[in-house]
């Protein structure tokens, strides 16, 4: 009889591979079976986690001016039927299989479907649960007002149905799902649980679960991928000019230099020291006040030694800031990060900036508030203790091998 496989799949950026690197590590270490599917620049860190690695798709391109529906049928698509090939040939060969996937890998959901394997739905962030009674940012506020009844019945249920129209996405997955034999989704379909259960990598406290959440749907918390990375030239900084802002646009943007520059110009405003995090070059005018630029920091390893963190708001870099308990700014883009900026200010943890009109010398005076506000500072403990206290890696994989238990039994 075969052994039990369990094959993970994820694509996108550092922060979309991590949590599955460290699943596919802790599972390895269980003694278990595991493959990961990711973009091809990942099977580094896949084979440092021991895993077994297929490519399906080229390393993701920069968000920086990208047509994303351009981006979803020339990239994403072809990634879609890499991934349900990959399961489609195991499957032949072995029908003891869990599949563990992103939110929104269809070549995944689809071989699940298929071949009537069991499935997990990872959800990296709240805001790829949909809903109507709580949905994401900007349609958060829609809810919350006298009109909220009519809202969640009739208005957001249409705007999920635009949005997905806008996008044109739902028609492509219609034709890969045929292509397959498989039915079409409805256009803004909600409450489809197909999966036998969903993880959401976050605590209850951010999540903020809504009515009508999945009831397979289970909050393990922040999921980290921690690795050795001392850096001797940050705490070099460090010792010599105290604790720093620190800086990043994420990985997923190339057009960095507008942003250093309003960094560079808040740091001098508020006589801060600085350390800007990018691979991407560019170019920087004389610091009038210390400044450390860096093309790559484990954010395990800074943050902990910052003062606050300015960022785009990625579920991964807003959980690690979190954890080191310093406050952050949130200047979002796009995706999941205006709900994760909305998200850190109800809560008290930091502020959002959705448009950032702010001067140099306005944004000092905010970072001087959090810095000084007692009651922020205070939150921040609580929730970075209660994040250290609570190791969602094992509690997610101890989930994961409960249905594999069944997957053997087959």
């Amino acid at each position: 009889m075969s052994a039990a496989e369990i094959i993970l799949c994820t694509m996108g950026t550092r922060g979309d591979a991590l949590p599955f690197v460290a699943l596919s590590q802790e599972l390895g270490r269980r003694g278990l079976n595991v493959t990961l599917l990711a973009n091809a620049n990942w099977r580094g860190l896949a084979g440092e986690a021991g895993a077994g690695f297929h490519a399906i798709a080229p390393k993701d391109p920069s968000q920086s001016g990208r047509d994303d529906n351009a981006f979803f049928v020339d990239s994403t698509l072809p990634a879609f039927r890499k991934s349900f090939d990959y399961v489609a040939e195991r499957a032949r060969q072995n029908r003891r299989i869990l599949l563990v996937y992103r939110a929104n890998m269809l070549g995944m959901e689809s071989a699940a479907e298929k071949y009537g394997l069991r499935h997990i739905k990872i959800a990296l962030q709240p805001s790829s649960i949909k809903s109507l009674a709580r949905p994401p940012w900007p349609m958060t506020s829609l809810v919350e007002g006298r009109f909220a009844g009519v809202m969640r019945k009739a208005v957001v249920p249409v705007l999920y149905q635009l949005v997905e129209w806008r996008r044109g996405h739902y028609r492509h997955r219609n034709k890969f799902r045929a292509t397959l034999g498989l039915p079409p989704h409805k256009l803004g379909r909600m409450g489809a649980q197909t999966e036998d259960l969903t993880l959401l990598f976050a605590p209850k406290w951010f999540a903020m679960p809504a009515e009508d959440w999945p009831g397979n749907l289970r909050c393990t918390g922040f999921l980290f991928h921690d690795r050795d990375a001392t850096d001797p030239a940050i705490d070099a900084f460090v010792a010599n000019h105290g604790a720093p802002l620190v800086f990043t646009p994420g990985s997923g943007v190339s057009n960095v230099a507008p942003f250093f520059k309003k960094a560079l110009q808040i740091c001098e405003a508020g006589n801060f020291p600085g350390i800007f995090l990018s691979p991407q070059p560019f170019d920087m005018e004389t610091p009038q006040v210390p400044v450390l630029k860096i093309d790559f920091a484990e954010l395990s390893a800074v943050l902990p030694k910052a003062r606050l963190l300015a960022h785009h708001g990625g579920i991964g870099t807003t959980a690690q800031a979190l954890r080191a308990g310093i406050p952050q700014i949130i200047v979002p883009d796009r995706f999941d990060q205006p709900d994760n900026a909305i998200r850190i200010a109800k809560l008290g943890l930091g502020a959002a900036i959705l448009k950032d009109e702010q001067t140099p010398e306005e944004w000092a005076t905010l970072i001087h508030r959090l810095l000084a506000a007692t009651e922020i500072q205070q939150r921040l403990k609580t929730v970075s203790r209660a994040i250290v206290r609570n190791d969602a890696l094992i509690k997610s994989c101890d989930l994961i091998e409960d249905l594999l238990r069944k997957v053997m039994e087959v």
